[in-house]
């Protein structure tokens, strides 16, 4: 979760809200950038933070925070944070502050050429090299790449100055790289330990309905102990696996253009459809509606 005491509304990510039908509202999330992005609700959540909970009216947006608590909640909470012992004081419970983070540009030591449609692993070297703890390279808001160049995540040993990086170039035209150029960030991370095989069954959680075909088709020549190893580890990853042809996903590692030239906008009158076709172009904005492609605007 993210404090911003700017922000006059809490506002959450969709999937962590239950709710199937969400309120249309004509209000938006604005950024200082002056970029805006619709919203939805308000609707009531049961708020938990350290030991304190909540019921609040919150709005749904697609945002990279999972909950970014606003002035609403801290006001409810009478919420106090004291920067000198790094906790925050939410209905009478002390609730430390998250441990700070290392990070670490990471930058190239040499210039290079990209090739359309293709990707390199690029000798970089970082910043401030991770001391104790390992590192995870990863693509940064504020790393301003060429057009079509992305940078794949990779993980850095303790102490290690000089990494390895795969860089990727989805354009059509070659992309130079030139020495030192920033190309993401290396922020510290903490292994976990892989439980046990075995501890899913125990534990009772069952392999998604929608993975299991994958599962029974990856087990083929697997010994058992392989089979549940990859049940386990689909099972754990199962956000990232698309549940129907009509679970659109999304990426901000590709930008797509279309160049129309210098070529006029070209301004078409509606027409009306004919009846023979109003139900099959009533099922496709249905099915566009559902993927989250469009949406639906209420108009008072």
């Amino acid at each position: 979760m993210t404090i911003d005491s700017g922000a006059e509304r809490t506002i959450v990510q969709r999937r962590l809200v239950s709710a199937e039908w969400l309120p249309c509202t004509v209000d938006r999330l604005c950024g200082v950038t002056g970029d805006c992005m619709p919203l939805q609700g308000p609707v009531d959540v049961r708020i938990s933070v350290g030991s304190a909970e909540v019921n609040l009216p919150v709005y749904v947006a697609e945002l990279e925070e999972e909950c970014l608590l606003g002035y609403d909640y801290l006001k409810k909470t009478r919420a106090c944070v004291d920067f000198g012992r790094k906790v925050i004081k939410v209905c009478g419970y002390d609730v430390p502050f998250l441990p700070e983070v290392g990070r670490s540009e990471v930058v190239t030591t040499r210039r290079m050429q990209l090739a359309p449609r293709s990707e390199c692993r690029v000798q970089c070297r970082l910043a401030r090299p991770m001391q104790s703890t390992e590192g995870l390279v990863e693509p940064a808001s504020d790393c301003r790449l060429a057009d079509g160049v992305a940078v794949g995540r990779s993980l850095v040993q303790a102490g290690e100055k000089v990494v390895t990086v795969l860089l990727a170039n989805f354009s059509d035209e070659a992309r130079n790289i030139p020495a030192g150029t920033a190309v993401g960030e290396c922020v510290e991370v903490q292994r976990a330990e892989a439980p046990p095989q075995g501890e899913r069954a125990a534990e009772g959680a069952p392999l998604p309905s929608f993975l299991e075909d994958l599962a029974t088709r990856s087990a083929v020549n697997l010994t058992e102990a392989q089979t549940e190893l990859v049940c386990d580890t689909l099972g754990r990853y199962a956000d990232v696996f698309s549940q129907s042809v009509s679970d659109l996903g999304r990426t901000s590692l590709v930008k797509h253009t279309i160049n129309t030239g210098t070529h006029a906008p070209v301004k078409s009158p509606p027409r009306r459809i004919a009846p023979a076709r109003r139900e099959e172009m009533q099922r496709a904005v249905n099915d566009l509606a559902t993927q989250g492609v469009i949406e639906r605007f209420c108009v008072d």
